[in-house]
């Protein structure tokens, strides 16, 4: 099956897959990393602290797929996608509307869990698991997400912070 059949005939479920794995760009480091400052003198936190505690939320949301990633063979990837969309807006909403410091550092813990985490998981499981003789070239075309969310997401978020503050964006 070619590129364009394959598109032509599954555009939905690979658009679902690029989308997870785009999403899962707002966990990574390198768009966290834009908030840290902001973050820090919110919750008076030294660079420092917050590096700590970012450690701390990576290696617990590390350890946690590992829990949470398997129900995906048994849950329907729709409840699954919903809770991992739900976990991802509870732990932003944790980090920017929290006064406490100790919830924003458990939405950054969410944040890193289903974003980098099961969002990637999510995309990457269900396109591997709906495509027995295209599964490569599916995957492939999927994967696209993460690259064209490091392209685009840094900069529009940078661009962004110019109009709106952290906690808007």
């Amino acid at each position: 099956m070619s590129y364009p059949q394959l598109l032509k005939q599954h555009a939905g479920l690979l658009l679902l897959g690029f989308l997870a794995l785009f999403s899962g760009n707002l966990g990574q480091t390198f768009f966290i990393g834009l908030f840290q400052a902001p973050f820090a003198e919110h919750y008076q936190l030294t660079s420092g602290q917050f590096g700590l505690w970012y450690s701390v939320v990576t290696l617990a949301a590390g350890f946690l797929i590992y829990f949470a990633g398997p129900a995906l063979d048994w849950v329907a990837p729709r409840f699954f996608g919903a809770l991992v969309v739900a976990g991802m807006s509870l732990g932003i909403v944790l980090m920017t509307l929290s006064p406490w410091a100790a919830l924003g550092i458990i939405g950054l813990g969410l944040v890193r869990l289903c974003g980098q985490g099961l969002f990637t998981h999510l995309g990457t499981t269900v396109t591997g698991k709906a495509f027995s003789h295209a599964r490569g070239k599916a995957l492939g075309l999927v994967t696209l997400g993460i690259p064209v969310g490091e392209a685009i997401l840094p900069s529009a978020a940078a661009a962004l912070l110019v109009i709106v503050t952290w906690r808007e964006l």
